[in-house]
């Protein structure tokens, strides 16, 4: 699924600089979002298959974090260098732009305080995904969103980190879910859309809800948790599914209906922005019943892949390095910068992340679960 996963990459650096030629992708909320699909596919294989044993629990999550973290805090390191002694302030052009030492507020500085609480969130991550829910007073203090205050969403160094927020919590909460019977999923799927619906419905019918009123439309669309989770809950699914079928996808007519459902879902993913003039919403849920039945269909066929498993080792230093590279080239100058130049320095920067960096951590982490492996 490397190759799914790269493309998702793409299509969130897309949204955030700009089209690729010939290259027509899901908004960046709805790559997320299938993001958290696969997110969840593999964290059910992987408490199925590979965290088996007791206490294995604390091994998995922190491996994941040591999946997440050293990336993130390098790429978060080098922007602190970057903004706060070589470019202060930073290109206006770009709107995501931290604010974390300028103001936040409407008239004045963020308290000491509120700056220590996003200190801790800029590191730490959490609590990322409910910056839209809350704002800074007139006193330059945190408090829930009125409409008058000013968002904090810029007062982050990396403003994708949102995302990694939902993917720990999940992780914290996926030892739990994997062991959950289907129909407890299906109902957190439901219940998790219901919101959805309530939440688009809404205002269409002119109610007055307070929290939807004065909240930037994007804190309930795609970072509010209770209404992420059932992406999650598709993945876990998609995944018992896998277990179902897996031993048919090697069978010669089974082989081929996977192989086209794989390709139709990488077309689909591509040209996406092209299908979805008539009839969005349609589209964008059966985007996402086609991901559930053709994840499984690309894992089979490329987890042996080693083109495959490279280009997904790409994708997340190319989520997490995106932002930072558009700094760096428009502070070169380049304002109107074409995004294959953006795309393809974050990949080659991605590929140094790589090498230098995550695959000496894989290392590290292989060896720790072998080590466990050995001593039960």
């Amino acid at each position: 699924m490397g190759t799914f996963r790269f493309i998702l990459a793409l299509s969130v650096l897309a949204s955030h600089v700009g089209p690729i030629p010939n290259f027509y992708p899901p908004s960046g909320a709805i790559s997320v979002q299938a993001f958290f699909v696969v997110s969840g596919f593999y964290m059910a294989l992987v408490l199925t298959e590979k965290y088996t044993g007791p206490n294995q629990t604390s091994l998995f999550l922190t491996n994941r974090f040591l999946r997440i973290y050293p990336p993130y805090l390098f790429i978060l390191f080098i922007s602190a260098l970057y903004i706060y002694l070589i470019r202060h302030p930073l290109p206006l052009s770009y709107d995501m732009q931290p604010r974390y030492f300028r103001d936040c507020s409407a008239g004045q500085e963020l308290n000491f305080e509120s700056r220590i609480i996003l200190f801790f969130a800029n590191i730490f991550i959490f609590g990322q995904d409910i910056t839209l829910f809350f704002g800074s007073n007139n006193d330059g203090a945190i408090a829930l969103q009125n409409g008058n205050f000013q968002n904090l969403y810029g007062c982050y160094l990396l403003p994708q980190g949102w995302s990694l927020g939902m993917e720990l919590i999940f992780y914290l909460l996926a030892p739990f879910l994997v062991k959950q019977k289907n129909w407890i999923l299906i109902r957190i799927i439901v219940l998790g859309f219901m919101l959805k619906v309530i939440h688009f419905y809404i205002p269409l019918f002119g109610y007055q809800v307070y929290f939807y009123n004065h909240l930037i439309k994007g804190a309930w669309e795609y970072r509010f948790f209770p209404a992420e989770l059932p992406f999650f809950a598709i993945g876990i699914l998609s995944f018992r599914f896998y277990q179902k079928i897996k031993t048919l996808l090697d069978l010669n007519i089974w082989s081929r209906l996977s192989k086209l459902l794989l390709i139709t879902m990488l077309v689909v993913t591509v040209f996406y922005a092209l299908l979805c003039d008539t009839y969005p919403t349609v589209l964008k849920y059966t985007y996402f019943s086609l991901i559930f039945f053709a994840v499984p269909c690309f894992f089979h066929h490329t987890k042996a892949n080693k083109v495959d498993q490279f280009l997904g080792d790409l994708s997340y230093p190319t989520y997490i390095n995106h932002v930072f590279v558009i700094w760096i080239l428009e502070g070169m100058g380049e304002i109107t910068m074409r995004t294959t130049v953006v795309a393809s320095v974050s990949i080659v920067f991605a590929f140094f992340m790589k090498k230098y960096l995550i695959d000496p951590i894989d290392k590290i982490r292989m060896k720790r679960s072998n080590m466990l492996i050995r001593n039960q």
